[in-house]
């Protein structure tokens, strides 16, 4: 039991928390958000295969516990097959797994204003649409539940967070990043709170004459590196949205030029001009 418990923090827990990491990171592009998730699908469909026989369900029977297993297995299958014709599955193919740009519009006392959030949702056959963070929640649930059973590790369930109202203050962006010279496909869903019925309600664009979509630079900032002989480097480095609300927090010159170079530092790029540096001096001697 316990390389059974190990093999399941190991290479499924963790495969699915890289894909709740990623999913609040606040950048979207290269459909990272898809990647993580199916690997997380992947990894919570062939547990089973890791059981050891005197305690290992059939798929049908952990579907009967949790329906959801089902539809991760072929979640799994479709990116796998690419489309999916054999049996009965609740997905058609994998290019019913998409990423999906979610804007809520709420209003208080200074105006309206917008949540943005990203989720992977998954298009069933019978028309309907699910999140599949949700169905990775819970297929993670019923394996803690099975491994507690046979006695391979504490049930430590996870709770999902009902989507409800979000203050200004919480209220977060997400950056959309496009590889020059490759295709671009993004989807979106737009919604609103509604305030009476507490609940969020999808926005009709049916009438709109006109959507204009902007597309803006990334935040930056420049750092520069420079000697008494003249010799200067200067280098941009990209602000995340959490950081340009963290920059805002800071009024001080000091302090704020303190934070962008621990930025920049942590991205490497200091040490990137520095190395640059030394290599300019080089080749002038």
């Amino acid at each position: 039991m316990e390389e059974l418990a190990a093999y399941f923090y190991e290479h499924v827990f963790l495969a699915y928390h890289r894909y709740r990491l990623t999913k609040n990171d606040g950048e979207m592009g290269d459909n990272k958000d898809r990647r993580e998730a199916i690997d997380a699908a992947v990894a919570l469909y062939h547990l089973r295969e890791y059981i050891p026989e005197p305690f290992r369900r059939s798929r049908a029977e952990l579907a009967a516990l949790c329906p959801d297993y089902h539809l991760v297995g072929d979640i799994a299958n479709a990116a796998k097959h690419n489309v999916l014709t054999r049996g009965t599955p609740q997905v058609a193919g994998a290019d019913r797994i998409r990423e999906i740009l979610v804007s809520t519009r709420f209003r208080d006392q200074e105006g309206e204003y917008d949540n943005q959030e990203k989720i992977v949702e998954v298009e069933l056959t019978d028309g309907s649409k699910r999140d599949v963070y949700e169905i990775l929640t819970n297929v993670v649930n019923m394996w803690f539940d099975e491994l507690h059973r046979i006695g391979a590790i504490d049930r430590q369930p996870i709770q999902l967070k009902r989507q409800t109202l979000v203050s200004r203050a919480d209220a977060s962006s997400v950056v959309l990043r496009m590889t020059q010279g490759f295709r671009w496909r993004q989807h979106f869903q737009l919604q609103q709170y509604n305030y009476e019925s507490d609940r969020i309600d999808p926005v009709d664009l049916s009438d709109a004459e006109e959507i204009i979509f902007t597309v803006r630079e990334p935040p930056t900032f420049e750092v520069e590196l420079h000697d008494a002989s003249g010799l200067t480097l200067a280098k941009k480095v990209e602000l995340t949205p959490e950081q340009v609300k963290e920059l805002d927090q800071i009024h001080g010159a000091d302090q704020r030029n303190e934070y962008l170079l621990a930025i920049a530092a942590s991205q490497g790029v200091l040490e990137q001009m520095i190395t640059e540096y030394q290599q300019a001096e080089n080749e002038e001697q």
